[in-house]
């Protein structure tokens, strides 16, 4: 189990990384100067990937706090954390995935690639 969440952060930080300089070029290095539609859409995938970056995060957090509740048989509190972190999983993967909508519209396919690649790991 541990050799499988080093790999998922290790996947989960590149992919952000990655995103990341690749939506500064998007986003024509992130100086918001311009204001045309094109320009807000690019934005919005910046935000709406970075909202689904933090529900991942969240999701993870209560999943690792499910974990451990259920080691320490209080299954209640487990099943909660753990509901909430399927909740925020998939509230994450709708966000990577309307990220890549976009970027799909704009005709940004690495942007959309990522995302994709996002949504698919987090489902």
């Amino acid at each position: 189990m541990t050799h499988r969440r080093g790999v998922l952060s290790a996947t989960a930080c590149l992919g952000l990384f990655s995103l990341s300089g690749c939506l500064d070029s998007v986003t024509g290095g992130g100086d918001g100067s311009d204001g045309t539609e094109g320009d807000d859409q690019r934005r919005e995938i910046v935000r709406t990937y970075d909202d689904a970056i933090v529900a991942r995060n969240d999701a993870t957090t209560a999943r690792d706090e499910g974990v451990t509740a259920f080691n320490e048989e209080s299954y209640s509190p487990a099943i909660e954390s753990i509901e909430s972190a399927l909740a925020d999983y998939e509230s994450a993967t709708e966000g990577f995935s309307e990220a890549a909508d976009v970027a799909h519209e704009l005709t940004e396919d690495t942007a959309a690639a990522l995302c994709e690649t996002a949504a698919t790991e987090t489902d």
